[in-house]
């Protein structure tokens, strides 16, 4: 490690113990990158992933949620933030300005679980039943996105779940026959053979 990463490494440790010295309330820990020391994270302890940060440029803390939720992404984080409001920005570090972060970080990142299971849960029974129909289901991606298509009687019907949990669908007609007037009116009419 050189002398750079040594000190970022160094601060980090420092900004724990601080954080753990001024919040009685909550503890925080430093999870180590065994292959970057510096690039390690400094995290509340337990399981609400909430992060801290510290950008010597602004002199300033920043509290933050770092969640690898399925079908929850930033658009969606952001619109759940917005229900809340949002505590004022941390120069100094004080055991109220610790703990108003991660009060409101712990609420919206319930507000996020619950939307996560609740997508989770609605693509899931989509996907049965897409099963049941016998649809071709492409892979899914490290976000949980996949495609596929049914065809039935010369109707295709194609879905595509995106990474916030959104279903895409769209239908569309495969009829191969002559263009007369006659097979346009035996269609029209549902009565082609």
């Amino acid at each position: 490690m050189n002398e750079y990463a040594q000190k970022r490494y160094d601060e980090k440790i420092a900004l724990v113990n601080q954080l753990n010295d001024i919040g009685e309330v909550y503890r925080f820990e430093l999870i180590e990158n065994k292959e970057e020391l510096d690039r390690s994270v400094i995290a509340l302890a337990g399981l609400i992933p909430v992060n801290v940060n510290y950008q010597d440029y602004q002199k300033q803390f920043s509290f933050f949620l770092a969640h690898n939720l399925p079908y929850v992404r930033y658009n969606t984080q952001k619109e759940v933030e917005a229900k809340y409001t949002k505590p004022q920005n941390v120069g100094v570090l004080s055991q109220t300005k610790i703990k108003a972060w991660v009060e409101y970080l712990i609420q919206v990142y319930e507000d996020l679980v619950k939307l996560s299971q609740e997508r989770v849960q609605k693509i899931a029974d989509f996907e049965a039943e897409m099963v049941k129909l016998g649809a071709t289901i492409g892979n899914k991606d490290s976000y949980g996105c996949f495609d596929g298509t049914v065809v039935k009687n010369g109707i295709e019907f194609k879905f595509t779940v995106g990474d916030e949990g959104y279903i895409s669908k769209h239908i569309e007609v495969h009829y191969t026959v002559d263009d007369t007037t006659e097979n346009f009116n035996m269609l029209s009419n549902n009565k082609y053979k």
